[in-house]
């Protein structure tokens, strides 16, 4: 088996929430009686920021190669976990924080006591791959 790779699920809300929310700031700057140069300023720092986080949220993925889960987020963030080591998977709309866009989740119990909260947009093809590996990977959202 090759590697496959599988793409977080990005919720319309966060982009919303984001974009909202610089546009806000952005005018807000416009609106006090600072200097034009300092609103200008700060608006190339919040579209630097906007780039950044964009950047990061529409890179998450998950790599699943040979007998390893590779997830990959931002920029130094990364897990390498034994897809022999994963012993359940199940749905969850958990808030807790995790390399995932979405809160259509899927919680990995692997090793001893980890968790991993993910949101692959093709939920049911990564589970598949993971359990084609791994056959003994308990699933309890089907």
């Amino acid at each position: 088996m090759g590697k496959r790779v599988f793409k977080s699920k990005v919720d319309a809300w966060l982009i919303i929430v984001m974009v909202a929310s610089t546009l806000l700031v952005a005018g807000a700057c416009f609106s006090i009686d600072n200097s034009e140069l300092l609103a200008y300023i700060i608006n190339i720092v919040l579209v630097a920021v906007m780039v950044f986080v964009f950047f990061a949220i529409f890179n998450i993925r998950y790599e699943v190669s040979e007998d390893t889960l590779f997830v990959r987020s931002f920029i130094l963030l990364s897990y390498t976990i034994p897809v022999a080591d994963i012993r359940e998977i199940r749905a969850s709309s958990s808030w807790l924080a995790s390399p995932a866009a979405s809160l259509d989740r899927l919680e990995i119990r692997y090793s001893k006591r980890r968790t991993i909260l993910l949101s692959p947009a093709d939920k049911q093809g990564f589970i598949d791959c993971l359990r084609g590996i791994n056959p003994n990977i308990v699933c309890k959202n089907e």
